[in-house]
């Protein structure tokens, strides 16, 4: 009998061992007890969920910068539902993001905090946020939340448009991709020019002077787009802000005093300030 002989009649025997094994256990008190411990295991796995944190750990940069579109509570359900874009940057693609949804489950409690009325809180566009555990910030309204029961996680998620947060606790968070990755350098919000989004990030309820506005936004775009092809000729960025500044005023999330064709001698705030 040769060697390759020998190596299949010894898988032959170990099978038929493995077999006459999970005979015996299935129909031995024995077998009952580990196939309890398999289903209690799996049943623990799947009421214990994961964490904010956890899920937090598994993504490229965490919750920063993430894009909240929308959320809802279900108090009969004690759930939340969030819609957001996940931020997915690499270095080839710094603005990646995907959409996800984000559900929360046995909700203990759901806490938003004022905005600041001099940040843009009541812009029409996505929240920027970022989610971070309780704990860990120092300005925690400590002894001020209500005591949670065990298996139950504490998050933050901080709103850059609010200057404010939304304190939480849960026992089970879920994400489920909806969307395939997007660039919105070449694809912004729905909805939004790509511009809208530096330029709204410098108003405030305040009024502000439009040179101001534009200064600021024009130090966040890339110095290769300081002119734009516009019916074929090349229009300056800081004309092409100004713009957009005009058209947010005539859409109404903006109002003006002074003359909004002069950088200079024009002050825009939010409408309804």
């Amino acid at each position: 009998m040769d060697a390759n002989q020998l190596c299949t009649k010894a898988r032959f025997w170990l099978a038929a061992f493995h077999l006459r094994v999970f005979a015996v256990l299935r129909n031995s008190r024995l077998g009952e007890k580990i196939a309890t411990r398999r289903a209690q295991f799996f049943t623990w796995r799947e009421v214990m969920g994961m964490t904010l944190d956890e899920i937090d750990a598994s993504l490229p940069h965490g919750f920063h910068d993430a894009q909240l579109a929308s959320y809802s509570i279900s108090f009969a359900d004690r759930t939340a539902h969030l819609e957001l874009a996940i931020w997915m940057g690499v270095p080839e693609a710094t603005e990646t993001y995907r959409r996800a949804s984000l559900h929360l489950k046995g909700l203990h409690y759901w806490i938003v905090e004022p905005p600041d009325t001099n940040y843009p809180f009541n812009a029409a566009q996505d929240l920027t946020i970022d989610i971070g555990r309780t704990a860990d910030f120092k300005d925690a309204p400590a002894g001020q939340l209500p005591p949670v029961p065990p298996g139950t996680f504490e998050n933050s998620v901080y709103v850059e448009q609010w200057n404010a947060r939304i304190y939480l606790a849960a026992q089970i968070a879920e994400l489920q991709w909806t969307g395939a990755s997007e660039n919105w350098d070449e694809m912004p919000p729905e909805g939004m020019h790509p511009y809208d989004v530096h330029l709204l990030m410098h108003v405030t309820s305040e009024w502000r002077k439009m040179a101001r506005i534009i200064g600021a936004a024009m130090g966040e775009l890339d110095h290769q787009q300081s002119r734009e092809l516009k019916q074929g000729r090349e229009v300056p960025l800081d004309l092409l802000l100004q713009e957009r500044l005009q058209a947010l005023v005539a859409q109404g999330q903006l109002e003006y005093q002074g003359d909004l064709t002069k950088m200079g001698e024009c002050e825009l705030r939010y409408s309804g300030s």
